[in-house]
């Protein structure tokens, strides 16, 4: 009998052996945890160019290695990284926020008998989860250049452990987005009389060659090219697909104290000659400084983005169809009659326009909607291993191992 049950425990520990070395195997596939996860998030989320931005960046401790020195780099991507300094961007830090860390227990065997001396084996594999310390950071910085990734990096100890996008700052450095009340719908103040001194129609047009030479020429507020060599190609590509034409008007009024102003109303039409309906048409205008020298002084009934203060704006049509023809008006307001006399309104552009492949029913509303909110937070999902798998992997290993050993002692009371 004491024979018997010697070779069944050295059976019983080649078993366990064996699950334990399958489990240590899993868990070294499966990989460490990262030693440090870090998360980052701006206010706003898609700054302007020479706005200034709040940023926290959050940095979770997953290791027992000592934090002797980190620093942190912001700038733009591919360009020059600046430290972060609490002199020069109001750094401030703090290492009492819970992060949420791992840890794992190992594996257990063993066996007893219950009040009839039948032999039982159990089978255990720890696993769990707890809290670490981590370092949180907050940080203004202000970005230089509009359309632009701007990353971060974390370096702890004199190693590199996280560089990621923290915020792209928005087309232009003004990065203005608006709706205002429509110029056609506007009311004249009771008293005051309206005189047209002012009228021309112009329909303007450029070759291929010319209409490059013009948009390779624009600039925004830092002096950078305002578009892309494949942002031109495609306008140019546009310009035999859509048909412009400009109407300027200035009225004179005074009102019934006899003050006097002069009020520019632009309206530009758009008529879409491709084969299709046409949603999102993004079309770039170009005000003479005759008009307004900034484009703070601008109104419009349709939403538009200043892509230069000079000013240069982007208006948006949310849909377009073939045959169509749409109008976008804007105006300014001023004390002094313009001069515009000779001159010359430069031909528009449609930047960026997508076809519609399945006709739609409705007209959406032609204001659209405001597409650049502020002041959410953008939260970089952190680094780390998934252990979901592996732990579903243990338990396989387990029931295996269970319904092995039971099939023998089920065979060996057969035989009794």
């Amino acid at each position: 009998m004491v024979k018997f049950e010697h070779k069944k425990e050295k059976k019983d520990n080649k078993l366990a052996v064996i699950i334990t070395g399958l489990i240590v195997l899993a868990v070294l596939l499966a990989g460490p945890v990262a030693a440090f996860s870090v998360n980052w998030s701006s206010n706003p989320t898609s700054p302007r160019a020479n706005q200034e931005v709040e940023v926290t960046v959050t940095i979770n401790k997953n290791t027992t290695e000592a934090i002797n020195d980190f620093v942190i780099k912001v700038g733009p991507d591919g360009g020059t990284l600046v430290e972060i300094t609490s002199e020069d961007n109001d750094l401030s830090c703090t290492n009492d926020y819970p992060a949420l860390g791992y840890s794992y227990g190992g594996y257990g065997y063993g066996y007893g008998y219950n009040q009839y001396g039948e032999k039982g084996y159990g089978y255990s594999y720890g696993y769990g989860v707890g809290y670490t310390d981590a370092i949180v950071c907050t940080f203004t910085y202000t970005p230089t250049s509009a359309n632009t990734d701007y990353v971060g990096q974390v370096w702890i100890n004199d190693v590199l452990t996280n560089e990621d996008v923290v915020f792209t700052t928005a087309r232009a450095s003004s990065g203005i987005r608006m709706t205002t009340t429509s110029p056609t719908g506007t009311t004249t103040p009771p008293g005051t009389t309206v005189e047209t001194v002012y009228e021309s129609t112009n329909t303007v047009t450029y070759n291929p060659a010319e209409l490059k030479a013009v948009l390779s020429n624009m600039t925004d507020d830092e002096g950078n090219p305002l578009f892309t060599e494949q942002e031109i190609a495609e306008m140019i590509a546009n310009s035999e697909k859509y048909e412009f034409e400009i109407e300027v008007k200035v009225d004179k009024l005074t009102d019934a104290q006899g003050n006097v102003s002069y009020r520019t109303t632009i309206t530009t039409t758009i008529t879409n000659n491709t084969d299709k309906d046409q949603k999102n048409v993004k079309v770039v205008i170009e005000v003479p400084k005759a008009v307004s020298e900034t484009a703070a002084a601008i109104t419009s009934g349709t939403i538009f983005t200043v892509l230069k203060e000079d000013p240069v704006l982007e208006f948006t049509l949310p849909l377009l169809r073939v045959g169509q023809t749409q109008t976008i008006t804007y105006q300014t307001t001023d004390t002094t009659q313009p001069e515009l006399d000779g001159v010359t309104f430069n031909e528009p552009t449609v930047k960026f326009a997508e076809e519609v492949e399945t006709p739609i029913a409705q007209d959406p509303v032609t204001t659209g909607t405001d597409a650049n909110p502020t002041g959410t937070t953008d939260t970089t999902t952190p680094t780390g291993t998934d252990y979901t798998l592996l732990i579903i992997l243990v338990v396989i290993l387990i029931v295996v191992g269970i319904a092995y050993y039971k099939r023998e002692d089920i065979k060996k009371m057969m035989k009794k």
